[in-house]
């Protein structure tokens, strides 16, 4: 097989928790895809780029580091920081995150200044490629909450010259998009973690630079182990959090981080406890 120049994917979201909607043996269905991954990173002999959220959380498991640690070739792997791998969406407390861990063992993580909505970037002058982690769509936002910018106007921000492929992560969806001779390529995430993720293909990117082409290898999936069944209590539960947090817009203060704000609005607000404890969960796991 011909050698590539790198291997391109985002949104791993390693973990050994099971998301409610599958059905299946979650965790080697990550492993399997893993080890494709990492296999075909040997057979075209080229590095493996993750726009971001390598982990599902800023804290994994012991048990889940060790796992990485003794199965990968941690070595072959180049992440950037995505606010999922970061304490408080923060470098401040990097050294105490899961990542830190990995990355003494091998893991290659490039961290820049957290900035407005970026949470982590890099230049690969050597690959032609920009990898950052922020909220790109290709048409419209996935959702008016959550904002972003679109793959057109990424385009026009980035200096020409600097690269030719701009490699982003968070938008769990995959898309690509082309001018002037210049791509915008979100991988989308490696599992499917929601249920609204049935018709998700996940998959990777071979990149060869100078050809500019990319290649999409599609990754193995268990068929029939997404369960929607929880899919519309989910949504009425999105939006009686939503509902909520649309009432902090009144009791907050312009500096607070997001976390803070909502910690002052239970400290002054009489809150169930089971309602404080879905919030933190929906702030935890979400964007």
């Amino acid at each position: 097989m011909r050698t590539a120049d790198a291997i391109l994917t985002a949104d791993l979201h390693l973990r050994d928790t099971t998301p409610r909607c599958r059905t299946d043996d979650y965790f080697h269905a990550q492993e399997l895809k893993l080890k494709y991954i990492e296999t075909l990173s040997v057979q075209l002999d080229c590095p493996i780029i993750v726009a971001g959220d390598f982990l599902h959380t800023p804290r994994v498991s012991p048990f889940l580091e060790g796992w990485l640690i003794k199965n990968l070739r941690l070595s072959r792997w180049h992440t950037i920081t995505g606010q999922h791998d970061l304490i408080n969406h923060s470098l401040k407390q990097y050294e105490h995150s899961s990542l830190h861990v990995l990355e003494q063992a091998g893991l290659n993580v490039y961290k820049n200044e957290v900035e407005g909505n970026i949470y982590g970037g890099a230049i690969f002058c050597e690959l032609n490629i920009i990898a950052i982690h922020t909220m790109v769509y290709l048409n419209k936002p996935i959702h008016e909450s959550v904002g972003g910018t679109s793959a057109s106007n990424l385009l026009y921000e980035m200096d020409a010259d600097t690269a030719k492929l701009l490699l982003t992560g968070d938008n769990h969806q995959t898309f690509t998009y082309e001018r002037d001779g210049r791509i915008v390529l979100n991988p989308g995430s490696m599992m499917r973690m929601t249920a609204d993720q049935l018709h998700h293909k996940p998959c990777i990117f071979v990149w060869h630079k100078d050809e500019r082409v990319l290649k999409q290898h599609y990754l193995p999936i268990n068929e029939g182990c997404i369960n929607r069944e929880h899919f519309g209590k989910q949504e009425q539960r999105d939006h009686r959090i939503d509902a909520f947090l649309n009432r902090l817009n009144t009791n907050y203060e312009i500096g607070l981080s997001f976390e803070k704000n909502i910690e002052k609005y239970f400290s002054k607000n009489k809150t169930r406890k089971p309602v404080q404890e879905t919030v933190w969960e929906a702030v935890r796991h979400g964007n």
